[in-house]
């Protein structure tokens, strides 16, 4: 590609200096005309030429394969932020629970939370709290991360079921 390209440059060059130098030598008459269009077609196919020698198959196929790479990229790129975006707000409120819980002066264990997608945003939609039920830290956690009592399980609420 670079090959056609420096080619393609030496060409109009190549042109546009003997072009010039036709204008120069040329004196002051209607034959200045005539060289002067002659000089304007040998530009214009100088600067045409190349393209009709390119190989603008090998381009397409090569154009498509880069656009393929890209879309590629571009969907595995989205996917990790996603999946990052995801790992992000659960490990950021299990950090919250456990220190609000430690807080309140509980011996909190692991705490797991399961992050949901929304309309725009991932959010956090159950959690598992390893430590005995307190009133408290689920109305903080209902109040400050949204998620109703019904998809909060304590560690003592296993031995019941």
């Amino acid at each position: 590609m670079t090959d056609l390209l420096r080619e393609w440059v030496l060409g109009v060059a190549v042109t546009a200096l003997m072009a010039m130098c036709a204008m120069a030598i040329t004196p002051q008459s209607r034959v200045r005309g005539i060289v002067r269009m002659c000089c304007a077609a040998a530009m214009c196919a100088s600067l045409i030429m190349p393209l009709s020698s390119a190989d603008f198959s090998g381009y397409a196929r090569g154009m498509a394969m880069l656009r393929e790479a890209a879309a590629a990229s571009g969907e595995i790129g989205g996917q990790s932020a996603e999946r990052l975006s995801r790992t992000i707000i659960e490990s950021e409120c299990a950090a919250y629970i456990s220190d609000k819980g430690e807080g309140l002066g509980l011996t909190v264990g692991e705490v797991r939370v399961l992050a949901k997608w929304g309309d725009e945003f991932w959010y956090p939609y159950e959690v598992w709290i390893d430590a005995p039920r307190s009133d408290e830290l689920m109305m903080s956690i209902e109040g400050e991360l949204g998620v109703p009592r019904e998809r909060i399980y304590w560690s003592d609420d296993e031995t019941e079921t």
